[in-house]
């Protein structure tokens, strides 16, 4: 029997194999050398997911792992009797002289050419999102499971169950984080994650693409660097007071910034805004100490088919200019300037592109249009 300085040795190795899932090996290994085991594994039936895995194992031919993702355990004694067993209580599931006399095919094909005499199962979960189970082998030649053993196994069934729920905490972060950033990679706007001191957590290719030529903002030492100190401020600025909005969970209203050039014939456009005002997935993103930045540069357009706009909304030419302007983040007073109009001119046509869309302001169009560009691009 394991002292008590073992034991939490023991523990304190499940922790980590919790953010180390590689560890689990190394977990396993330490318990089979602690109760005289051959061989040990952590078996999962995830009913959510609809998949079967092997979590972690110690002296398994690799033929088990291979067979129990098909299902075959399924048709394993030590699998049923593990099913009429209560989670949290461990027992001897196999005692060979026993399996002998009332299951003699799993005996002679399985028990026997694997040198399997005796197994110490315990069901960590068992409920109807998982099955999780641990089953330690011994030898024939071993002693049976004494109830000492028994005892420290079932010491440990609270410490595999926290273990195991904080790995599948951060597995599913990390899967939240994935598909947030895949969704940021599809969209047409260049989109940026920055921290408060402008370190860049995360460029979509748009963003990379307009960095890379647009002279007004870059990329230095993994930081917005702009080109005229005053911009930089002014952007420090916007980073910060939308981080601190949302961790103090206070109203904040996106601030739009253009950033000039001398070498470049449009200004490049930034809009600092909510995490929650992201078009589609994005809203995903919950990322603390972080401020989400669209970036635009007019003469990188996003595209927006006309043809698309007038079948969907039934927009007129001049209403479809104005709206591929928005997206691109130019203002009414720039869009007049380009296209020869009033901005009184244009705050009628916004109105009827209100109309014919269904939305109430100007960042609602310009999230479905990013969309509709989204959608045109794959």
């Amino acid at each position: 029997m394991m002292d008590k300085s073992s034991v939490l040795d023991l523990v304190g190795e499940i922790y980590e194999a919790a953010y180390r899932p590689e560890h689990w090996v190394s977990v396993i290994q330490q318990l089979c050398a602690a109760l005289n085991a051959k061989s040990a594994g952590i078996f999962c039936e995830d009913y959510v997911e609809k998949r079967r895995t092997l979590l972690a194992a110690h002296g398994l031919p690799a033929l088990s792992s291979y067979s129990y993702r098909l299902g075959l355990g399924r048709y394993d004694h030590a699998y049923r009797v593990m099913l009429e067993k209560a989670e949290g209580a461990s027992s001897t599931i196999i005692d060979h002289q026993k399996v002998k006399e009332d299951h003699p095919m799993y005996y002679r094909l399985l028990l026997k050419p694997n040198d399997v005499g005796y197994v110490a199962g315990l069901n960590i979960f068992k409920n109807a999102e998982w099955h999780v189970g641990l089953g330690i082998h011994r030898s024939f030649e071993a002693n049976p499971f004494s109830e000492e053993d028994l005892h420290l196994i079932q010491l440990l069934h609270p410490h595999f169950q926290r273990a195991l729920k904080i790995q599948r905490a951060f597995q599913a972060i990390k899967s939240h984080n994935q598909s947030m950033k895949a969704a940021l990679s599809h969209l047409a706007m260049g989109v940026a994650l920055v921290k408060k001191d402008l370190t860049i957590v995360f460029l979509n290719e748009s963003a990379k693409t307009i960095l890379d030529y647009h002279p007004a903002l870059g990329v230095k030492d993994g930081q917005l660097k702009a080109w005229k100190n005053e911009h930089q401020l002014e952007l420090s600025e916007a980073i910060e007071h939308s981080i601190q909005s949302e961790s103090n969970e206070t109203k904040y209203n996106a601030r739009a910034i253009s950033l000039h050039h001398s070498e470049a014939l449009a200004p490049l456009s930034l809009i600092c805004g909510e995490k929650s005002e992201a078009p589609g997935e994005v809203s995903l993103v919950s990322m603390q100490d972080v401020a989400l930045l669209f970036i635009s540069d007019p003469e990188t357009n996003i595209r927006v088919s006309a043809d698309v706009l007038k079948q969907l909304y039934e927009l007129t030419p001049a209403e479809t200019k104005l709206a591929i302007g928005l997206l691109n983040g130019l203002n009414l007073g720039e869009i007049a300037e380009l296209n020869g109009n009033s901005v009184t001119t244009l705050r009628v046509q916004l109105r009827s592109i209100f109309d014919k869309t269904g939305v109430k302001r100007q960042q609602e169009l310009v999230r479905l249009l990013v969309m509709l560009s989204v959608n045109r691009s794959d």
